[in-house]
């Protein structure tokens, strides 16, 4: 619940006080508590949430600043080898001892700032996987940051551009874009990495690296059943804080797993919140599995309220188009009574089946690469001929056609109609970007933890967590997730590949480090639907078309992006929408909500832009 910002002038120039002023305006609420840290050269500072703890500091020893947004959960392990008082202590001696490789021996949710007096070095930091975020803009050797992007736009202290490869990026669902904001001179750090950043040169060490990890072959199943048990718990109860917390409840093993080990070491069950992004209740007709006697089975064994979504159709449409909001709108109703419930902090199950409850996906990809005939007869006897066709076609041939073409150009990957929503010249400045774009399987050619790795590095997950740190910040709380721990996620990728697909059952190796933890009902499915909720966002999502469609043609001519084809925008939204509740009727209005998103963005930070209009 904190937000880190300041100017560092690399030529050792006096920094304005109006300046540093005016950033912090921009980067805090009316309401937040401010404090600050200056110097000649530099000024930095942090904004929180009133009456809460503020999960940041500031460190200055006369050589090394250090500010950061943090939370450290190997404490005792580091008091072994540096000696600190505090987590920002803590972690400017960790930077002290061991420098750019700092980040491998904290684990824990943070984004930091160091600034080394003698070198006139700034070097900026975040965790493995960008759980807080940390944005920065380099102009005339003045080095502005801040936990997000809007805030250094909001002080007008920076050049204002629109990033155009940003949007095509986002609209086309294109890899490889994360460390790019909306904003051309904004730039985010990229995670697992420590920037360096001098008047002479910018660097840029990733230190995570996953990938290096070797397998530990002496493991016997059972055996890593347990390891990857105890690390769960431990991340998991590391992360409880003598506050209100809230707990993300959808009914999946995931989000259940990690509430159910909250529950379990939570003596007064009233300081618990658990909020489902599903109806209560719904009239439709669903297809697939209904969530909700699993969230009941949840609430049944661990005594625990939970809060179902009560959002109407104009509150989530309106959530859709906030300009800072990028992904997964339906979070902020949870944010909203959260806010009123007095939660200070969030548990989320979030990345789980991206890594310890990995799903099936990849199997076949591995079996057919790693040469494994046998195990891979025992996987199609398993699954039938059927579904490994299905298998070949989506993990194995894009791995034997040059280029990657079926994932790079295939409609299934792309909705090449949305070009006809952009001008000709747009779409020509921009071709190589449509030509030439990252749009490589996930799978990788028989290495099992290609998947995992290709998952974690992205940026999808980091990009969610970026928007609701943002946006969770303005009603007073934090996010945690224990499934994206660092020492959880080396524990998994060290388990031999074997283990990730035993018996062929989908999660075993997670349902079974969870055995006796959540409830049976729950850590037994097989599916991973949410039928109610899909299905509620989808109507919800149809149902805003005609409030979407005011807003369109309420905008004047001036408003409306110039880079754009109106003509067929237009023509998009007369388009009737097809007979009941699909996904292509979803996808057809997340159209419009994405345009007047963007429209949204340029009227509240780039007003002064002159884009010319490509006719």
């Amino acid at each position: 619940m904190s937000l880190i910002f300041g100017i560092i002038n690399l030529n050792d120039a006096l920094v304005s006080e109006h300046e540093f002023n005016t950033l912090a305006q921009a980067v805090c609420n009316k309401e937040s508590c401010v404090i600050s840290q200056n110097a000649v050269n530099m000024m930095v500072g942090y904004g929180h949430y009133p009456g809460r703890n503020a999960r940041v500091g500031i460190y200055d020893d006369g050589r090394l600043v250090v500010i950061a947004d943090l939370r450290l959960f190997n404490i005792q392990e580091l008091h072994a080898h540096i000696s600190f008082s505090t987590p920002i202590e803590a972690l400017a001696q960790a930077f002290r001892k061991w420098g750019t490789d700092c980040g491998n021996h904290l684990n824990g949710e943070y984004a930091a700032v160091f600034y080394d007096r003698e070198q006139g070095t700034a070097f900026l930091l975040r965790d493995h996987i960008g759980t807080r975020p940390l944005t920065y803009c380099l102009v005339h050797h003045r080095l502005f940051f801040s936990s997000d992007e809007f805030g250094l736009m909001r002080s007008g202290l920076i050049p204002t551009k629109l990033n155009e490869g940003k949007l095509i990026s986002n609209f086309f669902q294109f890899k490889g874009w994360y460390d790019k904001t909306m904003f051309e001179n904004v730039h985010k750090v990229q995670t697992g990495c420590i920037y360096s950043i001098s008047k002479e040169q910018q660097r840029i060490y990733r230190w995570w690296r996953p990938e290096c990890l070797r397998k530990d072959n002496s493991l016997t199943y059972e055996a890593a059943v347990q390891k990857l048990r105890k690390c769960l718990l431990k991340a998991t109860i590391s992360r409880m804080e003598n506050v209100r917390i809230g707990l993300h409840v959808s009914g999946g093993i995931d989000s259940c797993g990690v509430a159910s080990i909250v529950a379990d070491n939570t003596l007064d069950k009233s300081t618990l919140r658990a909020y489902s992004w599903s109806p209560e209740q719904v009239s439709e007709r669903i297809d697939g599995v209904n969530e909700l006697p699993f969230i009941e089975a949840f609430v049944k064994e661990k005594t625990v309220v939970v809060q179902y979504l009560t959002a109407e159709k104009i509150e989530v449409t309106q959530n859709a188009i906030i300009p800072e909001f990028e992904t997964q709108h339906i979070e902020r109703p949870v944010m909203q009574q959260a806010a009123k419930d007095g939660v200070e902090l969030v548990f989320s199950g979030w990345g789980g089946d991206e890594a310890v409850s990995v799903s099936m996906r990849g199997v076949f990809n591995h079996l057919f690469f790693s040469l494994n005939w046998g195990k891979l007869f025992q996987y199609i006897k398993k699954t039938g001929i059927k579904a490994a066709i299905h298998k070949f076609k989506s993990e194995i041939l894009p791995y034997l056609i040059p280029g990657y073409i079926i994932h790079t150009y295939r409609s299934e990957y792309t909705d090449w109609s949305k070009l006809r929503l952009f001008h000709l010249c747009f779409i020509f400045k921009h071709i190589s970007m449509f030509l030439f774009h990252k749009r490589m399987g996930i799978y990788g050619r028989g290495n099992r933890s290609s998947i995992t790795l290709n998952l974690l590095n992205s940026g999808h997950l980091s990009e969610r967590m970026d928007s609701w740190a943002i946006n969770a910040e303005t009603f007073g709380f934090a996010y945690t997730y224990p499934l994206l721990d660092k020492e959880v996620l080396e524990c998994f990728l060290q388990i031999p590949a074997v283990y990730t697909y035993a018996d062929f059952v989908p999660r075993k190796l997670y349902r079974d480090a969870m055995k006796g933890i959540m409830p049976e009902s729950i850590r037994m499915r097989m599916d991973k639907s949410e039928a109610i909720r899909m299905s509620y966002s989808f109507k919800l999502r149809q149902e805003g078309k005609a409030y979407l469609v005011d807003l369109f043609n309420a905008l004047t001519p001036e408003e409306h992006l110039p880079f754009c084809n109106l003509k067929n925008w237009e023509k998009l939204i007369r388009k009737p929408l097809t007979e009941g509740i699909s996904k292509k009727n979803f996808q057809e209005v997340t159209k419009l909500c994405f345009y007047l998103r963007y429209v949204g963005l340029m009227k509240k930070y780039i007003t002064d832009q002159h884009l010319t209009k490509s006719r």
